[in-house]
C-alpha cells in the first residue's frame, strides 16, 4: 500500500483487514507458568504485556500494569504465585479479518492499549498494540509527523513559532485529515501529574499509581525541579524480581532521570516521534520554567486521533 501525502485522505484506506498492520513480535504464556516466568519473559522481550494461551486460544492477558497494581508488596513469594492469580481472564479478541478502523474505534472506546488477534477457527495469532495501530495510520501522513523529527530541548521563543495546523471544521466526515498531528499538546494534556519526591521509596511511588490508578509519577526536588519519572515499564523491568519491595529502595536509584519534556504548544506529530524514537510511552508537558503540567500517553494520543477521525461514530471524549 503507498503512502499518500494529500492533507485529506479518505477513512476507508483504513477499512482494510488487520492482516495489513505489521504486528509486535511478542511472546506468549503457555501451560502453568508462574508470575516469575511471566516478568523474566516481559524484561527479556522489553513488552508491557503477554497473553496467556490454552489449547491454541487466548484465555487470559497479563500486564505490567496488572503486576504493579496486584501483586501483594508484603507476600516475599510472590514470584513463585501463579500467572491465574494476576492475569485478566477471558480477553477481547479481534478476528485478523476485522478492519484497522474497527480496531481503531474498539481500542479507544475500551481504552484497550493491547487486544489479542485470533485466526478464524479462533486460535491466537498475535497481540495488536496501539504502538502497531499508530504506526500503520501515520505512514499516510508523511508531511504531518515526521518531518517535524524528535525534540531533546526546547526553548520557548522558538516553540512559540509553531501556529496551530489544527481544524475540525470539514464537513465531510468521509475523509480525514492530517492536520490533526498538528494539534497543540494542551489540547489532550488534561490529566494533572502525580508528583513525589525523588528520595521517596518505590513503594511509595506504587502505592500513589494503584490509588491514582496511575502509570507514572513525576519525581522532583523541593515540589519544583524535575528530576526524573518513574513508570510501570521502570517498575516491571528495573525492580520486579531484582530488587527488594521495601522501603530501604528509592525511586531515585531506578528513575528514568533527566526526561525529555515538551511545552504544551508542540504538536502532537513532536509527541509521537520522540515516543517511537527513544521508546517510551509518555511524554511530560512542562512550562517555560520546566515544571510538570501533565503527562501525555501514548493511549492519550491514540484515543484522541480515534475519536477526531471517527467523530461520527465514537461518543465524546
Amino acid at each position: 500500500m503507498s503512502k499518500q501525502e494529500d492533507q485529506n485522505i479518505d477513512k476507508a484506506i483504513f477499512d482494510v483487514p488487520l492482516s495489513e498492520v505489521t504486528l509486535t513480535e511478542v511472546p506468549m504464556l503457555e501451560g502453568d507458568c508462574t508470575l516469575k516466568e511471566a516478568v523474566s519473559l516481559m524484561q527479556k522481550h522489553h513488552v508491557g504485556a503477554l497473553c496467556y494461551v490454552r489449547d491454541k486460544c487466548a484465555t487470559g492477558m497479563i500486564s505490567e500494569r496488572d503486576l504493579v497494581r496486584k501483586i501483594d508488596l508484603d507476600d516475599l513469594e510472590w514470584l513463585e504465585k501463579s500467572c491465574k492469580e494476576v492475569m485478566t481472564p477471558g480477553p477481547f479478541t479481534l478476528p485478523i479479518s476485522a478492519t484497522v478502523s474497527d480496531a481503531i474505534k474498539l481500542m479507544a472506546r475500551r481504552s484497550f492499549r493491547n487486544i489479542p488477534i485470533v485466526n478464524e477457527s479462533g486460535e491466537y495469532i498475535g497481540l495488536l498494540t496501539i504502538k502497531d495501530l499508530l504506526e500503520f495510520v501515520i505512514r499516510f501522513f508523511p508531511n504531518f509527523v515526521s518531518k517535524y523529527g524528535i525534540v531533546e530541548g526546547w526553548h520557548f521563543q522558538t516553540v512559540d513559532d509553531y501556529s496551530e495546523g489544527f481544524s475540525t471544521s470539514s464537513e465531510n466526515l468521509s475523509f480525514v485529515s492530517g492536520n490533526i498531528f498538528l494539534a497543540h499538546l494542551s489540547r489532550i494534556s488534561h490529566h494533572r501529574p502525580l508528583l513525589l519526591d525523588y528520595q521517596a521509596s518505590v513503594s511509595d511511588a506504587i502505592e500513589l499509581m494503584r490509588e491514582r490508578k496511575r502509570g507514572a509519577v513525576i519525581l522532583t526536588r523541593y515540589e519544583t525541579e524535575l528530576k526524573g519519572i518513574i513508570t510501570e515499564r521502570d517498575v516491571l523491568q528495573k525492580v520486579l524480581g531484582k530488587m527488594a519491595l521495601d522501603g530501604s529502595l528509592k525511586v531515585c536509584d531506578v528513575m528514568t532521570p533527566n526526561p525529555h519534556t515538551l511545552l504544551s504548544k508542540h504538536y502532537i506529530a513532536h509527541a509521537i516521534n520522540n515516543m517511537f524514537h527513544f521508546k517510551y510511552r509518555s511524554n511530560i508537558v512542562v512550562n517555560e520554567d520546566n515544571y510538570p503540567l501533565s503527562i501525555v500517553s501514548l493511549l492519550d494520543i491514540f484515543k484522541f486521533v480515534a475519536f477526531t477521525f471517527y467523530k461520527d461514530e465514537l461518543s465524546i471524549l
